[in-house]
């Protein structure tokens, strides 16, 4: 049983337009075997919907927590895709433990699956049954670890080593690993694992077992071009002590584009990348909080 108190999403929010509203809710309260009968009103799992055309997620989570009448009355559901039918829908917590944490579903399935979360699932469990390509697929973040040289030439603090030469050691390295798919208080350690050791070595020694900063954006951009992992985002855990320092961030620029980063802590780094990935928070965004 769940420990934690929800009401199942009863108001659909939209954001786009070009959307039969109608048609939508219809596929909704149907379910995910589509034995729902939408002319039931009593079964209808979605009761209403509201416009936000124009506006963005965060007006309509501004919106929501503003005008419920109770606490509890935390998950969402947000049509911000014309497309729907292939795009899905935002399932959305605004209370995961003091952050809105969330996932893309299809329509047919979202209302069931929100239906679920505080009356026999757990959050974490029905996020787990959101699959790719809606959703980061299992080792879709590459993860990375810098050399001791490579850290004291970017002015990083030195770092541990291993008999490897890392500048974080193994042991320090899985660790992070761990951490960053058991994401916001170990929640998701035993569901899908969104980051992985990088797939390939990052020009002269990288890859998750360490290099140089340079060579491991250099290696991330060619490693894109194979579809192993996220062509623009990764994460390096680039101090021993990432349990007080965090990790940090790497968006790849453009032609002609610097690299942006920005340092998270480690339960965060790939729920983060997560949120981007999903359409529920911009890069930029991410980075003001």
């Amino acid at each position: 049983m769940a420990s934690e108190t929800y009401y199942g999403a009863k108001t659909l929010y939209t954001t786009t337009s070009n959307l039969d509203v109608d048609e939508l809710l219809a596929v909704l309260n149907l379910g995910t075997f589509g034995n729902r009968s939408y002319d039931d009103e009593t079964a209808a799992v979605i009761t209403s919907s509201q416009s936000f055309l124009g506006k963005g997620v965060d007006d309509v989570i501004a919106h929501h927590r503003s005008h419920r009448a109770d606490p509890n009355d935390k998950l969402i559901l947000v049509a911000d895709r014309s497309d729907w039918r292939t795009q899905g829908l935002l399932s959305l917590n605004l209370d995961f433990h003091g952050h809105v944490d969330g996932f893309r579903d299809q329509a047919s399935d979202a209302a069931d699956g929100l239906d679920c979360v505080g009356v026999n699932k757990e959050w974490a469990e029905v996020w787990n049954w959101a699959k790719p390509p809606l959703n980061p697929a299992e080792g879709w973040f590459a993860v990375y670890s810098t050399t001791a040289a490579a850290a004291a030439a970017t002015g990083l603090p030195p770092s541990e080593s291993d008999d490897t030469g890392d500048g974080v050691g193994s042991s320090a390295f899985e660790d992070a690993l761990r951490s960053l798919n058991a994401g916001i208080q170990g929640e998701k350690a035993s569901f899908r694992q969104v980051c992985r050791r990088a797939s390939t070595r990052a020009g002269a020694g990288g890859g998750g077992g360490g290099g140089g900063y340079q060579d491991i954006i250099a290696g991330h951009r060619a490693m894109a071009e194979q579809g192993h992992h996220d062509p623009t985002y990764f994460i390096l855990v680039d101090r021993a002590d990432w349990a007080t320092d965090g990790v940090l961030l790497v968006k790849l620029g453009g032609d002609g584009e610097r690299e942006e980063t920005f340092r998270q802590p480690a339960e965060l780094g790939a729920e983060v990348l997560s949120w981007i990935y999903i359409g529920l928070i911009t890069w930029d965004k991410a980075k003001e909080r």
